[in-house]
């Protein structure tokens, strides 16, 4: 089991590990290719906005890792869809009326939960033993999830029907490395592949699904990106979160990557990028505002931001 005091502290500590990175940026030398943007909400300082739902009717989710506050954007304001005594870190649709999130019980232990979107209900599905530190996830099926864990380096299946978690992929590129031990992080699905970032790798990789359901052997797509979370385009190109590298990157099916937007259009500590539900050419990405900055005058709001790619 999971020592509470240990993992309180965990995410912090994997955080603070960031901190003299952006010296040595991978994206010193990227070409810059700004979107237009606009800021939707402004959040209190040193409110970590981890992960990002855009639901159909409109409203946005985004939970705030290091607490257990799941957040509802609804016209313009912001209000507090559950706040559970434990963690939440991921966040993903389940159905319209109910969130799956990944986190930490008040006890230490990783666990995944479901949350009534109407009610702000939470209950606690299913406890993973030999978690470390559960992070994104997806829907695989209709019954089954994939989960990253950051910490261990692998990618869990959950099946919700049965409760039954088993190992689906475990690769050394899931791994992180030894000065950032945050490996598997960000996962989605485009065709017959699994998309995952390795932050303390600073890679994306590829998992290929092989009949239907087992995982191939896991492939690198591309090297030397920093990643937090991240989202697809119907043509397989891939929008990133860079965290404290403060900006949202676009990297193209064939590999050439921009960036589209930075720290001064406010994505400070950029989380997470996901489609705006209504428009299919607008992204939205979570930021925790830099707040682990050691000049405190330079940490800004946690922020959600609209990013326009075609204007």
């Amino acid at each position: 089991m999971i020592n509470p005091l240990k993992s309180s502290v965990l995410g912090l500590c994997l955080f603070a590990s960031f901190g003299g990175m952006a010296a040595d940026s991978p994206y010193a030398n990227t070409r810059v290719d700004l979107a237009d943007t606009q800021i939707v909400q402004e959040f209190p300082k040193n409110n970590f906005l981890e992960s990002l739902l855009s639901a159909e009717d409109g409203s946005v989710y985004v939970s705030s890792a290091f607490t257990g506050v799941i957040y509802t954007l609804v016209d313009g304001k912001y209000s507090v869809l559950t706040d559970y005594e434990g963690k939440l870190q991921g966040i993903t649709f389940m159905s319209s009326s109910k969130i799956m999130a990944t986190g930490t019980t008040p006890d230490g232990q990783q666990m995944v939960a479901e949350i009534d979107i109407t009610t702000g209900k939470l209950q606690v599905i299913a406890i993973f033993p030999d978690g470390k530190k559960l992070n994104g996830l997806m829907k695989f099926s209709d019954n089954e999830y994939l989960i990253a864990d950051s910490v261990k380096g692998v990618i869990w299946l959950l099946n919700v029907s049965s409760g039954n978690i088993s190992l689906w992929a475990d690769d050394d590129l899931l791994k992180g490395s030894e000065a950032i031990p945050l490996g598997a992080n960000g996962i989605k699905r485009f065709k017959d592949d699994i998309y995952v970032t390795n932050t303390g790798k600073m890679l994306l990789v590829k998992i290929p699904v092989i009949a239907g359901k087992n995982a191939g052997n896991v492939e690198i797509i591309k090297d030397r990106v920093f990643l937090d979370d991240f989202t697809l385009d119907n043509q397989g190109n891939v929008y990133g979160a860079t965290h404290v590298f403060h900006s949202v990157i676009k990297i193209t099916n064939t590999g050439d990557v921009s960036i589209i937007a930075q720290r001064d259009q406010g994505v400070a500590g950029s989380t997470a990028v996901v489609w705006k539900s209504d428009d299919k050419d607008t992204l939205l990405v979570s930021s925790h505002g830099d707040m682990k900055n050691k000049n405190k005058s330079e940490v800004e709001p946690g922020r959600i931001v609209q990013i326009h790619l075609s204007r």
